[in-house]
């Protein structure tokens, strides 16, 4: 948990970062949209090389 915050936190740096257009908390929200969103597909690229295709098509946002 701790790495995929890391890795959450280090794209919404970069997004953050080479977006100079926006409004800062369209920056704000982008960023931390991107880094959401990358963190759960790196995730589930990691599940799905890890233990398989039906592992990774199991995965949902759903509680």
């Amino acid at each position: 948990m701790m790495i995929q915050f890391l890795i959450s936190c280090a794209v919404g740096v970069w997004v953050f970062a080479h977006t100079a257009d926006l409004t800062p908390k369209a920056q704000l929200f982008g960023s931390a949209f991107c880094g959401f969103a990358a963190t759960y597909f790196l995730t589930k690229l990691y599940v799905w090389l890890r233990f398989g295709r039906a592992a990774a098509r199991s995965m949902s946002l759903d509680p």
